[in-house]
């Protein structure tokens, strides 16, 4: 395997699990200000 290729793919792993958690995290602001009950 390329050394190369290897740090890209890990690059996009992280940028995947980001960009999950940045969407979870829009998620519970939108449901946060929907339903003040809502807890995380």
């Amino acid at each position: 395997m390329d050394k190369l290729f290897m740090i890209d793919t890990k690059k996009n792993e992280i940028l995947e699990k980001n960009s999950m958690h940045n969407i979870l995290n829009m998620l519970k602001i939108v449901l946060f200000r929907n339903n003040k009950q809502v807890i995380f």
